[in-house]
């Protein structure tokens, strides 16, 4: 209960300070607020707080229940009921008969019940298990469970094999109290309660598992030109053929690079030879120049190249490029095509550009 505080240094309160104290309207909130569970008052539950369908169905079975015990002489059995519910059913607004075992089971809970019109009402809320039946077991369906999450991919019978077996060897040095086994449908319930992607990552590997529940990481995307520009190679539908014999030569391949927040091309290198390292380095140091000179070219161009150059300097941005590259670049990982979606538009609108 939630009484004055009593300090030893301060002065000593009567019976009737106590009291008077007790009654103030700030104590009383407190108490009904921090009252202890022991000291409340459990009100059981009326009819009133059920919805409008239950309550007419538990009306409807006491109408039934009283018109039946009413002409009902002796006992509750089948011969003595199954007469009286033909005669009365037509009363109420029932559309399916009850049953004379449906009707003693009614009477027996409103018996019960010491006459509450709750009793009458569907238990739908307390059907169902809420304990666990099975205690004492979990340590053993973890390994079963570590058997199960391996590389080797075991069947489930397998894993339920390896529970059932160490149980059974605990329970040989066990003379009271023996430790409980589940059947092998309540052990397969379990696994298959696991986590899909956990159970698909451990038994199949991470490349699977992503691309079964097409899982990828998010990407930061950038606030500021040149924060990410991308790389990428791309083959053209363009094939070099001899003059005279008319034979392939070779077929050209594409690089590009991408600002991903402006979303200009700001280099490229067009060779006839497969991607390597220098078709790389001949589109980064295209992207550090200057685009003016498509002005001479003798190309009718609809929009102009507003991409300037990273660094004037030639020089000193090749020693940069040298130098600070191998600190900033990052290699797009494997089979992780959703972090480099916004490159392969361009390169895709490109290619079908040149077709």
């Amino acid at each position: 209960m939630v009484g004055r505080f009593k300090d030893e240094f301060d002065a000593t309160y009567s019976e009737d300070d106590e009291q008077e104290f007790l009654a103030l309207p700030e104590t009383k909130r407190n108490q009904l607020q921090y009252g202890s569970l022991d000291t409340v008052e459990i009100i059981e539950r009326d009819l009133d707080s059920f919805s409008e369908e239950q309550k007419r169905i538990a009306l409807e079975r006491y109408k039934l229940l009283s018109l039946v015990s009413k002409d009902l002489i002796g006992g509750w059995t089948p011969k003595n009921l199954n007469p009286l519910i033909e005669k009365h059913i037509e009363k109420t607004t029932f559309t399916q008969k009850p049953s004379y075992k449906t009707l003693k089971r009614w009477h027996d809970s409103f018996n019960q019940a010491n006459g509450s019109f709750t009793s009458l009402v569907d238990k739908h809320h307390q059907k169902g298990n809420r304990t666990t039946r099975v205690v004492g077991d979990e340590s053993y369906y973890e390994l079963a469970l570590e058997r199960f999450l391996d590389a080797v991919r075991p069947s489930i019978s397998a894993a339920y094999k390896v529970y059932c077996d160490t149980i059974t060897v605990a329970n040989e040095n066990i003379v009271s109290g023996k430790i409980p086994q589940v059947s092998y449908q309540t052990f397969k319930n379990r696994i298959q309660k696991e986590q899909p992607y956990s159970v698909a990552l451990a038994r199949h590997g991470k490349y699977y598992a992503d691309k079964l529940y097409n899982y990828y990481q998010s990407v930061d995307m950038p606030t500021r030109i040149l924060e990410r520009v991308e790389m990428d190679h791309t083959p053209l539908d363009l094939i070099l053929l001899h003059d005279e014999l008319l034979i392939p030569l070779g077929r050209a391949h594409l690089t590009l690079l991408v600002d991903i927040f402006s979303g200009c091309i700001i280099g490229f290198h067009l060779g006839f030879k497969h991607p390597s390292y220098v078709s790389a380095s001949k589109a980064i140091i295209h992207a550090t120049k200057k685009k003016d000179y498509i002005s001479n070219l003798p190309i009718e161009f609809e929009n102009e190249w507003l991409c300037n150059p990273l660094c004037q300097d030639s020089c000193h941005c090749q020693k940069s490029i040298n130098l600070e590259g191998r600190k900033q670049r990052k290699y797009v990982s494997l089979f992780t095509r959703k972090k480099r979606s916004y490159l392969e538009k361009v390169v895709t609108t490109v290619v079908s550009l040149c077709r």
